[in-house]
């Protein structure tokens, strides 16, 4: 399923952005922890850190209140130069992340990269608003639309001008950069 997001960088501190947003009547519906590890076969980062993304596996673990969650992820991003367009993603069950680490592991992938966050949601207009505090790179807001499978580049830009504005609505502190991805924010923090 193609999806179509935007991530924001937020400068505000956690505890001003709730602040922020329970003064305008938002209450968060949701929060949660994720521990993303990327694995590759190609860890060349001398190429583009996008292509090699896109040739990777997530082992991804979220702890919710009530649950713990555990599922293989892939993701292919398309992108027209610099801008990301929208994900196709894959996801798949796996209650042993252990053992499938083992298993790529042996089969020539090696860890990438990292990735953790804790996550509190609100929801507005019918969307999630999805902060992220992730280690290493701050707070950051993921506005997931409620679109999918666009029917052309120009619907994706139009969509994310949508996003970007209800972002902007919200009052807090936020970047230009509409296409933060962590773990490509990560590895460029880490080897440049």
């Amino acid at each position: 399923m193609r999806e179509i997001e935007i991530t924001v960088k937020v400068f505000d501190s956690v505890e001003k952005t709730k602040d922020i947003l329970a003064r305008q009547g938002l209450k968060i519906v949701d929060t949660y922890s994720t521990k993303d590890i990327y694995l590759s076969q190609d860890t060349n980062l001398s190429q583009s850190i996008e292509s090699v993304l896109n040739k990777s596996v997530i082992l991804r673990q979220i702890i919710t209140h009530s649950k713990v969650i555990k599922k293989i992820v892939h993701k292919n991003k398309v992108y027209d130069g610099n801008t990301l367009l929208y994900e196709d993603k894959i996801n798949l069950k796996c209650e042993d992340l252990e053992n499938a680490k083992l298993l790529f592991e042996a089969l020539d992938f090696k860890e990438l990269v990292i990735v953790q966050y804790d996550s509190f949601v609100y929801q507005k207009g019918g969307l999630e608003l999805s902060f992220q505090n992730v280690k290493d790179l701050g707070l950051l807001l993921e506005i997931e639309s409620d679109k999918k499978n666009p029917e052309s580049e120009e619907d994706v830009m139009q969509e994310k001008r949508r996003l970007y504005n209800l972002a902007k609505s919200l009052s807090l502190n936020i970047g230009d950069e509409l296409n933060i991805k962590k773990a490509k924010a990560l590895i460029k923090k880490r080897h440049h």
